[in-house]
């Protein structure tokens, strides 16, 4: 009797594994790491399609690029012949690179340049604190994301799952619940998850099981050791890309 009780307790505790196999393969087709020039992580992100341009795109935070950001000031003469200074934004543009796994194990990692298209600083900087990646080659992309479109979906309770590059490893899964939704933090609402978050898991997408489908419901921007993890809620990106005229909503 007690060597049956065990073989049940393993059974139930492996076959929840198993049935997790395809989430996390389809989460991970979907996420990516985000590195400077020097392939040092920044943090992470979750590709998209845009259909305006035809594209994909990586959507992240904001916060992960000050060092890449240059503000340059030159001289413009008109056709008048008089010279006027304006300032221009240059970039170091980030990389991205996505892990194959075998059996759990990481086989390989490719490496893909980017372009920054859209991007808005920090809360403390007047900003949204979001990004989005102009994929340059396009060709490794498995598939594309599935954005939320009926937040009533989320409330406290529900199950989620978070992709990032935790510690500026590979991207990793872990999984968590939204504790409360709407937080006023510096002026904008977040959504709250307790998920276990590191330096590294910025920008990584959080995703809800809705009828079978992994569908992204927000982003990973802050957090704490605790596993206390602020997110940005899915209408504040919503909004934030269609003032930027990038079209990955459903």
């Amino acid at each position: 009797m007690r060597r049956m009780s065990c073989v049940l307790f393993l059974l139930l505790f492996i076959s929840p594994i198993y049935a997790d196999d395809k989430v996390v393969k389809e989460i991970l087709d979907i996420s990516v790491s985000i590195t400077n020039q020097n392939s040092e992580v920044l943090g992470s992100g979750t590709i998209f399609f845009d259909k305006t341009t035809k594209k994909y795109v990586v959507l992240t935070c904001g916060h992960l690029f000050p060092t890449m950001r240059k503000v340059e000031e030159l001289d413009i003469e008109d056709k008048d012949g008089i010279v006027k200074k304006i300032k221009k934004v240059v970039w170091a543009n980030p990389k991205i690179y996505q892990s194959l796994y075998k059996n759990g194990k990481e086989t390989q990692r490719i490496f893909y340049n980017t372009k920054m298209i859209k991007y808005s600083p920090s809360e403390e900087e007047g900003g949204i604190d979001l990004a989005v990646l102009e994929i340059m080659d396009s060709s490794f992309v498995r598939q594309s994301g599935n954005f939320i479109m009926d937040d009533n979906l989320i409330f406290p309770g529900v199950d989620v799952i978070h992709a990032g590059s935790l510690y500026g490893m590979s991207t990793a899964i872990t999984k968590g619940y939204f504790s409360k939704l709407d937080e006023p933090y510096r002026g904008q609402p977040f959504n709250i998850a307790i998920l276990h978050g590191r330096g590294g898991s910025s920008g990584g997408g959080v995703f809800i099981d809705i009828k079978g489908k992994n569908t992204f419901c927000g982003i990973v921007v802050r957090g704490d050791s605790a596993g206390l993890m602020m997110l940005k809620t899915p209408d504040t990106i919503r909004t934030w890309l269609k003032k930027e005229k990038i079209d990955i909503l459903p």
